[in-house]
């Protein structure tokens, strides 16, 4: 996925989330769009401990007068969390479920058609789970 900034003064943030896949993640600022100011997250879920995640968030940068950033995180289900949700009466098949629900849900957070990218983004993954 490339996503490019042409205009000057432009904000953008770039969320990519994966259940245990790879790729590069790319946000290009274009050279005159200056004053932008963008930021860059991959995220990524391993839901087994075989599983393999290779995220690559990348910055290419042509203009000189610009505010990015870019990070990465690669994580598993947390234990505790799982025991929490059993605690109180959830399968522990419900209870990932939940729990990947809620990752999932998390990267619409303010999209412009939040509820319809969650439904959509929730309906598949409980195709895949």
């Amino acid at each position: 996925m490339k996503i490019c900034i042409y205009g000057c003064g432009a904000i953008g943030s770039l969320l990519a989330a994966r259940l245990a896949a790879g790729g590069a993640e790319v946000s290009a600022v274009a050279r005159g769009a200056q004053l932008t100011d963008s930021e860059q997250s991959v995220k990524a879920m391993l839901l087994d401990r075989s599983a393999t995640a290779n995220a690559k968030p990348e910055l290419e940068i042509y203009a000189d007068d610009v505010k990015c950033a870019h990070g990465c995180a690669i994580g598993e289900l947390d234990p505790m969390g799982l025991f929490y949700l059993q605690a109180r009466g959830l399968a522990p098949a419900d209870a990932k479920k939940l729990m990947l629900q809620a990752f999932v849900a998390g990267v619409f957070e303010g999209a412009a058609d939040e509820e319809m990218l969650i439904e959509a983004a929730l309906k598949k993954l409980g195709e895949l789970v």
